[in-house]
C-alpha cells in the first residue's frame, strides 16, 4: 500500500506453519472460526481477537472459512482453543466428523453468542456445548448475572455481574445428559435460564455462553462485548478450555515482552524509545525529516517521499508482527477507504467486502509467518495471501533493492523493509522471532526427506500411458526449462514407475493463457496399479475455475461429503484459483487413507478411507496446455 506504509519482508525461503510442525511458543494459539452468523461476526471477531492478542496470553488467528479449516486435522494442530463466532450453514459431512474428534483429543472450544445454540439439527454439536434453544434471540435488554458455582477456575473471584445489556434467545436450556456444569443463570421476563455452562467432551474442555449477541447496525449492541465482565469471561474462558487453568490477566503497555514472550524466543525490533538498529536502505540511520520517534511509536511522516529503512539484523525463518495506524481524524487524517487500498489482495482472497482494515486512528495487527520458500501474510487476524517464491522471482524482486543493499539478494533472508509515502503512520510493537529449521529438534531417524519427481531434464521415472489402446502417437508431455509441459493434444495420462504410500505432494501448475475454454487437466494422487488406458482413482482436478473438485475414477473406493457431490464430482469449497496463466501452489496430503488438498494455501477438498493404501501419481492430458514445476514429495510416517 504505497499510499500509506508498507513493511517488506524481503526473503526467499520464508513463512507459514507446515502441518505437523508447530512453533515453538509459550502463548497458547487460538483459532477464531467466523465468516457467517446471525450476529455482526465483522465487529465480533476483530473486537475478540484485539482482546485475546492484547492480553499477552495468545497467538490469534481468523479463519473466516470454518468448513475447510475445521476439518483439517493437520491446520487444527496448530490450535490449543477454538472460538465459535460462527452460525451459519453446517459445516458439512467432512468437517463435522473430523472436528468433533479433535476436540475429543484434547483441542479446547469456546462458544459465543449464537454460536452456542446454533445447529439445532447437528445433535453432537448441541451435546458438546451443552444449550440448547427454541428459537431466535430478542431484543438486547439489561439482566443481572448470578454465579451458581463460585468454585470452579472460571468464576472463582470473578465478582458480581449486574446490568448486563445483551439478547438472549427463546427456549433456552441445559442439554441433557452428563459433563455439563451450570455456572451462571439470568434472570429475564420470561424466567431464570443458563448463561454459561463447562462441559467435557472426551479429553476436551468446552465453554458455551450465549451473552455477547452484537446486532448488524446496531451501534449500541456492542456493550453486550464491551461489558468489562464479558471481557473477562472471554479471556478466562479461552484460557481454560486450552490449559485447565486460568492465570491473571494482564494488558501489555506497547513495545514490551512478557517473560512468555522472551521464553519462547521473541526479541523487539523497536523499544518505543529510539529508531537504533534501523537505517537507510543506502545510508547511516533513518532520515530524521522523514522517520521520528513519537508517542511510542516509530512515526513516518506524511507526505513523505520514498525513504525505506532496513533494519540491521538478517534473519532466516521468523515469525514477525507488528501494529500501525494512519492518521485520525482528530490528527488530519482522511477516512480510510479499506476495499481501495487492498482491493487486489482481497479479491485473490475472497474476501471482498469483508472489513478487515480498521478506521483511521486505530491500530491494524499485521503478522507474517516465513520459512521454506512460502510466506503467509495476515492482517488483523485473517489471511490475505501465500506467497510461494522460488530462486528465479526471489531474484527478480529483489534486483532492485540489491544495487543499493547487497545483502539483499542473499538467500534464505536479507532483510525487513519499512517504506511509505502518503498518510502519516505509526508503528509500534514491532517484534520477531526465528524458527529454527525443519526437523532440527527431531532425531535423525525421525525426520522425513523430501524428493523431487520431476529430474528438470527428462521424464526419467514417469510412463505414458494413452487412452486409446495400442495407440503409437508421441507423448503430449516433455521437459522444457526445467518445466514439465502438456500439450494436453492426446488424451491419456503420465505416471510414476514407483508406488507411494502416505506422503505429502506439492507441485504449481499453470494453464496456458491462450488455452481456449475450458482449460482441463487433472492431478490423481493415487491410482490403481492396473494399467487400464482410463485410469483408475481419485484426480483432483485443475479444471479452469473448478481447481480443486474431486472426481472418482471408475469406482475408486472413497468417502466424500455427500452435501457437495453428484455420483462422480465432489465440488470444491471455494473457488481460489489464480487467474489464467497464473502459478497455482497445489498441496496435497494423504495419510492414513485421508486425503486434504490445499489450494493456494486454502482448503479446498477433503476425502477419507480411501480404499487402496498405496500407488501411482499420474498427471491427465485432456485436451488442454499446462505447465507443471516444483513437484516435490515428502514421505510420512
Amino acid at each position: 500500500m504505497s499510499s500509506t506504509c508498507r513493511l517488506s519482508i524481503l526473503t526467499l525461503a520464508v513463512a507459514l506453519a507446515i502441518p505437523g510442525r508447530a512453533l515453538a511458543q509459550q502463548r497458547i494459539h487460538a483459532l477464531i472460526a467466523s465468516g457467517e452468523n446471525e450476529t455482526d461476526w465483522r465487529w465480533t471477531s476483530a473486537w475478540l481477537q484485539g482482546a485475546l492478542r492484547d492480553s499477552g496470553r495468545f497467538d490469534v488467528e481468523v479463519s473466516l472459512y470454518p468448513d475447510g479449516d475445521l476439518g483439517d486435522p493437520d491446520y487444527l494442530s496448530r490450535f490449543q482453543v477454538v472460538v465459535l463466532d460462527y452460525a451459519g450453514r453446517r459445516l458439512g459431512d467432512t468437517a463435522e466428523q473430523r472436528f468433533l474428534p479433535a476436540v475429543e483429543g484434547g483441542l479446547g472450544v469456546v462458544a459465543f453468542g449464537a454460536a452456542a445454540t446454533a445447529f439445532p439439527d447437528w445433535a453432537a454439536y448441541g451435546q458438546m456445548l451443552g444449550l440448547t434453544a427454541t428459537g431466535g434471540a430478542g431484543l438486547h435488554e439489561a439482566f443481572d448475572v448470578t454465579l451458581r458455582d463460585a468454585q470452579h477456575p472460571l468464576t472463582a473471584g470473578f465478582g458480581a455481574w449486574q446490568r448486563h445489556l445483551d439478547a438472549l434467545p427463546a427456549g433456552l436450556r441445559l442439554a441433557d445428559g452428563p459433563g455439563h456444569t451450570l455456572l451462571a443463570e439470568a434472570a429475564i421476563p420470561s424466567g431464570t435460564v443458563p448463561v454459561l455452562v463447562a462441559s467435557s467432551h472426551g479429553a476436551g474442555r468446552v465453554v458455551a455462553t450465549p451473552l455477547g449477541r452484537v446486532a448488524f447496525g446496531d451501534a449500541t449492541s456492542h456493550a453486550a462485548q464491551m461489558d468489562p465482565q464479558f471481557q473477562q469471561l472471554l479471556l478466562r474462558a479461552s484460557e481454560w478450555a486450552a490449559t485447565g487453568a486460568v492465570t491473571p490477566m494482564r494488558r501489555l503497555e506497547p513495545n514490551t515482552l512478557t517473560p512468555e514472550d522472551r521464553a519462547a524466543g521473541w526479541q523487539l525490533l523497536f523499544d518505543g524509545t529510539s529508531a537504533s538498529g534501523w537505517r537507510a536502505l543506502d545510508g547511516q540511520g533513518p532520515p530524521k525529516d522523514v522517520w521520528s520517534v513519537e508517542a511510542g511509536c516509530l512515526k513516518l511522516s506524511p507526505g513523505a517521499s520514498a525513504a525505506d529503512i532496513v533494519n540491521e539484523q538478517t534473519f532466516d525463518a521468523f515469525e514477525l508482527e507488528v501494529e500501525w495506524r494512519l492518521a485520525s481524524p482528530e490528527e488530519g487524517g482522511k477516512p480510510l477507504p479499506p476495499e481501495a487500498q487492498i482491493a487486489p489482495i482481497l479479491a485473490e482472497a475472497n474476501l471482498t467486502g469483508v472489513p478487515i482494515l480498521r478506521p483511521s486512528g486505530e491500530f491494524n495487527h499485521g503478522r507474517v509467518v516465513a520459512h521454506d520458500g512460502v510466506v503467509e501474510h495476515w492482517l488483523n487476524g485473517v489471511k490475505l495471501l501465500t506467497l510461494y517464491m522460488g530462486p528465479d522471482e526471489w531474484a527478480a524482486r529483489v534486483a532492485g533493492g540489491a544495487a543499493k543493499d547487497p545483502l539483499l539478494g542473499q538467500l534464505p533472508l536479507s532483510r525487513l523493509v519499512a517504506s511509505g509515502a502518503g498518510s502519516a503512520v505509526w508503528m509500534r510493537n514491532m517484534k520477531i522471532r526465528r524458527i529454527p529449521p525443519a526437523g532440527s529438534q527431531a532425531p535423525e531417524e525421525t525426520r522425513t526427506h523430501s524428493v523431487a519427481l520431476l529430474d528438470g531434464v527428462d521424464l526419467a521415472g514417469w510412463r505414458w500411458i494413452p487412452e486409446t489402446p495400442g495407440s503409437n502417437l508421441p507423448p503430449p508431455f516433455h521437459v522444457k526449462d526445467g518445466q514439465l509441459v502438456c500439450e494436453g493434444v492426446h488424451p491419456g495420462y503420465l505416471r510414476t514407475e514407483a508406488e507411494y504410500g502416505d506422503f505429502v505432494l506439492t507441485l504449481e501448475y499453470a494453464c496456458d493463457p491462450q488455452t481456449l475454454n475450458p482449460a482441463d487437466s487433472g492431478l490423481m494422487p493415487r491410482v490403481t496399479t492396473e494399467d487400464g488406458n482410463v485410469p483408475r482413482g481419485v484426480e483432483v482436478e485443475l479444471l479452469n475455475r473448478n481447481a480443486g473438485s474431486l472426481f472418482n475414477c471408475l469406482h475408486f473406493p472413497m468417502e466424500v461429503d455427500r452435501s457437495r457431490s453428484d455420483a462422480y464430482t465432489t465440488r470444491a469449497l471455494r473457488d481460489v484459483e489464480r487467474a489464467r496463466g497464473q502459478w497455482n501452489h497445489l498441496e496435497v496430503r494423504i495419510q492414513g487413507g485421508e486425503l486434504t488438498v490445499r489450494l493456494n494455501g486454502e482448503v479446498v477438498n477433503y476425502a477419507s478411507k480411501l480404499g487402496v493404501a498405496q500407488g501411482p501419481i499420474a498427471i491427465r492430458s485432456q485436451g488442454s496446455k499446462f505447465y507443471f514445476r516444483g513437484l516435490t514429495l515428502t514421505p510420512l510416517q
